[in-house]
């Protein structure tokens, strides 16, 4: 899913099941979403001396794409925005998962010999390959 769609999600979430933050805190609700969703993705496609994510496309997905980043995002942006909003922040991250993967692994499941051929030929009708 691309930044725009899950921002858009979120969004719509945000007005259904936070009205009061939606209509009175738009900006920064709408700011920290999409903040969100590009911090979980910021290493798409990158490549560094400590690790490369250009070789496979959804590689990136195994430096947050887990329960535990989920924690490093709620700490990351409850410390930027504050903690009244960490209850929303711990949703959309865990949607952003779930959206991407169709389930939230634990960061150890990455390391398993065969966990992206074993998602791939588990969730390969979802994207029609």
């Amino acid at each position: 899913m691309k930044h725009y769609a899950h921002t858009l999600s979120s969004w719509r979430r945000l007005k259904k099941l936070n009205p009061e933050i939606y209509e009175t805190q738009k900006e920064t609700a709408f700011r920290f979403s999409k903040e969100i969703h590009f911090w979980f993705d910021e290493f798409y496609g990158k490549k560094t001396n400590e690790f490369d994510y250009s070789f496979y496309p959804l590689s990136h997905r195994e430096a947050r794409h887990h329960s535990e980043g989920i924690e490093e995002c709620v700490f990351v942006f409850t410390n930027k925005y504050g903690s009244e909003y960490s209850e929303i922040i711990q949703r959309e991250a865990a949607k952003h998962i779930e959206a991407d993967m169709h389930f939230i692994p634990q960061k150890r499941d990455y390391s398993k010999k065969d966990f992206w051929e074993n998602w791939s030929l588990r969730y390969e009708s979802f994207f029609h390959i």
